[in-house]
């Protein structure tokens, strides 16, 4: 059985963008991720046969400590080549935004959408 699983907006703070500054400070980057995993078709309630979230939660951390990062798209493919990398990932969805670039917008940002056939139909019914 294959299940959706998410993580919401995650606020981490990240040394990025291309204006001088944005290079003074960290800015808050919302980032969300869906991936389509496949887990027993009854799981007991024990972690080890679902997906952990904290994992997903500290990598993604550990890429927004690791350097200063000119794009969004950056972000979200080192994200990507993390979840790709996982047992049983066979597709995803990963999106950031920057909140604090406008403020008469809840934030600007891009979504990047990957997988085989049958993970993509999940992703698009998903919410």
């Amino acid at each position: 059985m294959r299940y959706v699983v998410h993580l919401d907006r995650l606020a981490a703070l990240f040394r990025i963008g291309i204006h001088d500054f944005e290079r003074e400070a960290p800015q808050r980057l919302f980032v969300s991720v869906r991936l389509v995993v496949a887990m027993s078709d009854s799981p007991s309630d024990d972690i080890a046969e679902v997906y952990n979230y904290d994992n997903l939660r500290a990598a993604i951390i550990g890429i927004a400590q690791a350097q200063h990062y000119e794009l969004q798209e950056t972000v979200i493919a080192r994200i990507a080549d993390y979840c790709r990398s996982l047992q049983g990932v066979s597709g995803g969805v990963i999106s950031t935004a920057k909140p604090d670039v406008f403020a008469d917008a809840a934030g600007v940002g891009c979504t990047y959408v990957w997988g085989e056939p049958e993970a993509r139909q999940m992703l698009a019914i998903a919410p």
